[in-house]
């Protein structure tokens, strides 16, 4: 990364959300943005006016789902390990 910043695609309106970028070049790809999905709810919430049920079935439509490919940004989902194991176990389990 001497020299210049790499190419990202920025979401606008989202800087209050954007955490960093990753580099990919281990796995020729390119660098890529990354957001935090809670962050970015927040920012719906706070422009848009909307609540959060609202503001999570719009950034699923119109943002996270827009994006695709190699150089889409990412986005984080903020959790701990004792929550990741919790999600992972309901989504794994048979009833």
């Amino acid at each position: 990364m001497a020299g210049e910043l790499p190419y990202i695609i920025i979401l606008e309106g989202y800087d209050d959300a954007f955490l960093g970028f990753v580099v990919q070049e281990k796995l020729s790809r390119p660098t890529v943005a990354v957001y935090s999905r809670k962050l970015c709810v927040e920012v719906i919430m706070k422009e848009r006016k909307y609540d959060r049920e609202k503001a999570i079935e719009y950034f699923e439509e119109k943002v996270e789902n827009l994006w695709q490919g190699d150089d889409a940004p990412l986005i984080l989902n903020h959790c701990s390990v004792k929550e990741y194991y919790q999600i992972f176990e309901a989504m794994t389990r048979k009833d």
